[in-house]
């Protein structure tokens, strides 16, 4: 949207978005476009969230392993926002919710869901030969691969992700995430595991 014309760019082409869009923003907002210029053209960006949303609250992301790089450009941009990782899931399903949404991000723990999806778990320690637990018969700080039965279509589904047991939320196991399976860095003939990052 270019503020001072109120005009979408062209380079926006689906009728129905430009129709949506252009009923939200109603026409231009010279004063908005000075604002938002005013803060982007300052020498820093640090704290350009808070600077444009002065009512921002928290940033909701995911914060786990992979994505945990973009922890420190987030805190710079933001002024240190809380940065929130409210649920772990997928595609497939919804695994757990992190019950303490405002600890830091290296702290996340998901609490599992136990009645949205059938749970089982393949023992991910060293010297396993696939053998399946299920919810109930997890162990904290066992490492585990999460099969999922979803309700909805009967499909089972290896997620190919290493969960940790972390703890228990009444009798619903929690989790955080450790890293994807078999994900590798190779350079020069080193392979380096995801969890080495």
């Amino acid at each position: 949207m270019q503020y001072r014309s109120g005009h979408l760019s062209e380079w926006i082409t689906d009728l129905g978005c430009r129709d949506a869009v252009t009923n939200i923003l109603r026409g231009c907002n010279s004063e908005l476009a000075d604002r938002i210029e005013e803060e982007c053209n300052k020498k820093s960006w640090e704290g350009i969230i808070t600077r444009l949303w002065p009512k921002v609250k928290f940033i909701q992301s995911i914060v786990t392993r992979q994505n945990s790089q973009c922890i420190p450009m987030l805190e710079f941009y933001s002024n240190k926002v809380p940065l929130i990782s409210t649920v772990y899931g997928s595609s497939e399903t919804i695994f757990g919710i992190n019950m303490n949404p405002f600890c830091k991000p290296q702290d996340i723990s998901y609490t599992c869901i136990p009645t949205i999806s059938y749970f089982e778990f393949i023992l991910a320690d060293e010297g396993n030969k696939g053998e399946i637990v299920d919810l109930v018969n997890v162990k904290i700080g066992s490492y585990y691969e999460p099969v999922i039965t979803n309700y909805y279509g009967l499909h089972r589904y290896r997620m190919g992700d290493i969960l940790q047991v972390s703890g228990f939320y009444n009798s619903a196991p929690q989790f955080r995430f450790v890293r994807r399976k078999s994900m590798v860095l190779s350079v020069n003939l080193e392979v380096t595991t995801e969890e080495a990052f």
